[in-house]
């Protein structure tokens, strides 16, 4: 922090020591303009009005903000998040941010960052979604939400999952484009099968929409279908997102 920082930190709080009453200013509310001008120290999240540009935050900064201040990353990351809302009523509910929150290009900017080659990304199909930014988080399953999709934290509480065809929706992928992904993934294995059956699936299924290969596919093969190459055809195409 610069001296001005530290001078305008004591003088906000000098101020609030005589607000109602001198020394009725609860401890919590002096750690909330502490943590503030802590925020503001850290050069790294400022916007060029200096100012907190919350959606800087990531994991790794989370990480040394537990680090500098002896708090738990998930303690760093609820005072952030109450930071940024208290901000918001101070400037009487500005949401600007939130209104700028475009969820195609969160999720496409989200698949440029991930290792393709993770097994992980896509499971059972579901997308997986890294998020440790509690801001971007709740934006994020606000939108997904407004547009229809179902968001899951069951596996961790800074993965979001969401339905692979929410997904394909939200990106605008058309049915042309996700069958020929999975009939290609799905091909070798299909038609090296001996069973005359499987092979008319494989048939069928061209030129219907992507939610029948799928059904179709499952509907023979059943839940290990996932496993063999659909998970591995759903990652192929977020990749070419």
């Amino acid at each position: 922090m610069s001296e001005n920082q530290f001078e305008n930190l004591g003088k906000t709080i000098y101020e609030k020591y005589f607000e109602n009453g001198f020394g009725k200013i609860l401890k919590s509310e002096i750690d909330t303009i502490v943590f503030h001008s802590y925020l503001l120290g850290k050069t790294e999240i400022l916007s060029d009005k200096n100012q907190i540009d919350y959606n800087k935050i990531n994991k790794n900064t989370i990480y040394n903000f537990s680090l500098e201040t002896g708090l738990s990353e998930s303690t760093i990351q609820s005072k952030i998040e109450a930071d940024y809302y208290y901000q918001l009523r101070l400037n009487k509910g500005n949401k600007q941010t939130e209104e700028q929150f475009n969820l195609k290009e969160f999720i496409e900017n989200q698949l440029k960052r991930k290792n393709q080659n993770d097994s992980e990304f896509v499971k059972e199909g579901k997308l997986k979604v890294f998020i440790a930014n509690p801001i971007l988080k709740k934006q994020f399953v606000n939108a997904l939400s407004t547009a229809g999709g179902i968001p899951d934290f069951s596996f961790n509480k800074d993965i979001v999952s969401i339905n692979v065809f929410d997904a394909i929706k939200i990106l605008e992928i058309s049915d042309e484009a996700v069958n020929k992904v999975i009939l290609e993934k799905s091909k070798n294995y299909l038609y090296n099968q001996n069973d005359q059956k499987l092979k008319q699936i494989a048939e069928k299924t061209q030129g219907g929409t992507a939610k029948e290969t799928v059904k179709n596919i499952i509907t023979y093969m059943g839940k290990t279908a996932y496993e063999k190459f659909l998970d591995a055809a759903f990652a192929a195409l977020f990749a070419q997102a």
